[in-house]
């Protein structure tokens, strides 16, 4: 199980993101948190046994703790709390489980190999060493219970496997007697998938295996929009009709939306780590006296290991962590330093400002033309009583969406605590009644309102901000087209433009490309060629596979393929740059991007009968192949619905696991106001 791991998912990810482990987006989903307390009520039930909030709350905790440990981890885990909830409870029906050596040995592939790396995880994320070690452990059971459900199970060494019953076979081996019974509840039946012939085999190995490294030049519409007229009243109004109920980036196939998104206007003060750091001083005292307090951190493993039994502690000396004692001595002054002003600064804002209002369900009453304190006095106020400058950030001339609100400066990836477990300011913002939240979701019983600030954030970095939302709007359909027309008809343009430019002039520009440098096209057009390498035509994520994501681009289905049936024809015995130009070009529309494609073929990695081998035995593609395998507009058999069905799930108290959907989009730029 971890050879799978260290091969196939440490060095993808892991390796990847290693300079930045802990730079993470708390962003659990609405009605997450942890703990349990008075509003810990059933869910429901499996098999009569109670499922309750607490397992659920539990859930978004861990999926939180694994994000914070690695976000390639957390991308192959699971989706929402939801399915990770409940792939666990039918692991265990499986009688799956791991052990905290075999969570050890995963932190120690991820290069995190002693007590002290895992301490300092933990006390980042504010939870004891144990909770980490247990969401790994819980990790790794999911990992071995969803290629138990695809029909793949490592075994010891692994021969070349051809077909789906071998699969199931190498799977069934690994299951306990008492399960084979029920067997057929957890492997696709060789009867719904044909045998996997070797043609077919090479065609899923080579999607994964050859790999092209291309530059791309987008042509926008825009260059049209001279050439095509402005649309009449019935193309706008088919056009709004179609796209009214989506929001903006969402409509298929090219994106419009005419949808009012969540929108907030917020300000807030940043309180920068390293100016809290440079206004605190760290005597040699108190370094000895946290050293003292906290040994086990500074533990010399290699030493012990050494050592003759194996058993005995020993402590790398104060004298060679004596920096390191005193940065995180100073880490914690800093910390408490602002907190006290971050506290000063809501006492400000909440106690001198609300004297004399009345609550209504944990709401202040507030009359509409309510004006509290200034931030901008309230900095000043820290700065004269500290000697800190916080920094100050007012955006109030634009609404910002929960895109713009993820990459707000510093705020942006700040994180309040709920029973120890971080939520992202997203998050925290959408508890607004405005927004008609989830009353059960984490932070609620806050009672985030308008103009007051809010629960005090920090960062990975020890940064501490006070926020508060100005102003909020919920998500809405316009009432009438006349609400949206201009947006409309300037949608209803681009897209004749983009037609007129596919269907008449992709031909003149792919002969363009053919005999132009690309980058000088794109130095005409103003658009700069985007280097795309080691570019696959599928890719595993998530649990999925999907077109291989082109920089600048996205997943486009007819740009993938346009660009790889050129590949094939390439010899693949000629180096690429001996081919001549009219074969390594193609143009393909991008619905998405509403623009025209123009991809060169700058180097091809063909698949070697050595890669194919290797590939073809590794647990990824024994996964990709039988996922793909699933009959066509079969739901995956670790979707919740699936799940659902099998463990008979009853939910009560209105409890609905639906997975969540993604909400990412690309960067807005966010001019910072004063």
């Amino acid at each position: 199980m971890l050879r799978f791991f260290r091969k196939y998912i440490m060095n993808k990810w892991v390796l990847a993101i290693g300079m930045c482990l802990l730079m993470v987006m708390f962003l659990l989903p609405q009605g997450g948190g942890g703990g349990g307390g008075r509003g810990d009520y059933t869910i429901g039930r499996i098999d009569g046994q109670k499922l309750r909030e607490s397992d659920r709350m539990r859930a978004v905790s861990e999926l939180s703790v694994l994000r914070a440990v690695s976000p390639g981890l957390a991308a192959v885990a699971a989706h929402d709390a939801w399915q990770w909830l409940f792939m666990q409870r039918e692991a265990q029906l499986m009688g799956m489980g791991s052990s905290e050596t075999e969570a050890v040995e995963l932190l120690t592939a991820m290069g995190m190999s002693d007590d002290a790396d895992l301490a300092a995880i933990a006390k980042r994320l504010h939870v004891p060493t144990a909770v980490v070690l247990q969401t790994l452990q819980d990790f790794l059971t999911i990992e071995k219970y969803k290629q138990l459900l695809y029909g793949f199970a490592e075994a010891g060494p692994i021969a070349p496997t051809r077909t789906q019953f071998d699969l199931q076979q190498l799977a069934m081996r690994m299951m306990t007697a008492e399960m084979r019974d029920q067997g057929e509840l957890y492997f696709l039946a060789s009867s719904t998938a044909p045998t996997l012939s070797e043609p077919l085999l090479e065609r899923f190995v080579a999607d994964h295996g050859v790999t092209v490294d291309v530059n791309v030049v987008l042509i926008a519409a825009e260059q049209y929009l001279n050439k095509v007229e402005a649309p009449d009243d019935a193309a706008v109004q088919a056009l709004y009709e179609q796209y009214k109920d989506n929001l903006p980036g969402e409509g298929e196939p090219y994106g419009f939306g005419f949808k009012t998104p969540d929108r907030v206007k917020i300000e807030y003060l940043v309180l920068p780590v390293q100016r809290l750091e440079d206004k605190v001083d760290v005597t040699e005292a108190e370094a000895l006296d946290y050293y003292a307090k906290n040994k086990d951190m500074f533990r010399d493993q290699e030493a012990e290991q050494a050592s003759a039994t194996g058993q005995m502690t020993v402590y790398r000396p104060y004298r060679e962590v004596r920096q390191t004692v005193l940065r995180l001595v100073r880490a914690e002054k800093a910390a408490a330093l602002g907190d006290q002003m971050i506290a000063k600064a809501r006492a400000m804002l909440l106690i001198d400002d609300l004297r004399g209002f009345e609550q209504r369900e944990g709401y202040y009453d507030l009359p509409e033309d309510w004006s509290p304190t200034p931030l901008r006095t309230v900095a000043e106020q820290l700065q004269s009583e500290f000697d800190v400058l916080p920094d100050l950030y007012i955006k109030d001339r634009n609404w910002l969406t929960t895109t713009d609100l993820q990459h707000l400066p510093k705020i942006g990836q700040a994180f309040a605590l709920h029973s120890g477990m971080p939520v992202g300011l997203v998050n925290y913002v959408m508890t607004l009644r405005e927004f008609n939240p989830d009353t059960s979701g984490p932070l609620m019983a806050e009672r985030l309102q308008l103009k007051l600030p809010g629960r005090a954030l920090t960062d990975v970095d020890g940064s501490r901000y006070v926020f508060r939302v100005i102003d909020a709007e919920a998500q809405r359909s316009p009432e009438s087209l006349d609400e949206v027309r201009e947006s409309v008809a300037v949608a209803a343009r681009r897209l004749a433009a983009y037609r007129l430019m596919c269907e008449q002039h992709r031909d003149a520009w792919l002969t363009r490309a053919q005999t132009e440098p690309l980058e000088q096209i794109g130095q005409e057009l103003g658009a700069v060629p985007i280097a795309t390498p080691s570019l696959t035509r599928r890719q595993f994520v998530a649990g999925q596979i999907t077109t291989a994501n082109v920089q600048g681009v996205g997943r486009d289905e007819t740009l993938i393929n346009a660009l790889f049936e050129q590949v094939d024809q390439l010899s693949p015995s000629m180096p690429v740059d001996q081919h001549p130009m009219q074969r390594r070009v193609v143009a393909a529309p991008v619905d998405g991007k509403l623009s025209l494609a123009l991809v060169r073929i700058d180097r091809v990695t063909p698949l070697t009968e050595s890669l194919y081998r290797q590939m073809a035995i590794s647990p990824e593609t024994a996964l990709d192949v039988n996922i793909a395998l699933l009959p066509i507009g079969a739901a995956s058999p670790i979707a919740v619905d699936r799940i659902i069905e099998r463990i008979g799930f009853v939910p009560e108290h209105q409890a609905e696991p639906a997975t969540s959907q993604d909400t990412e989009g690309k960067a807005v730029p966010v001019d910072i106001e004063y």
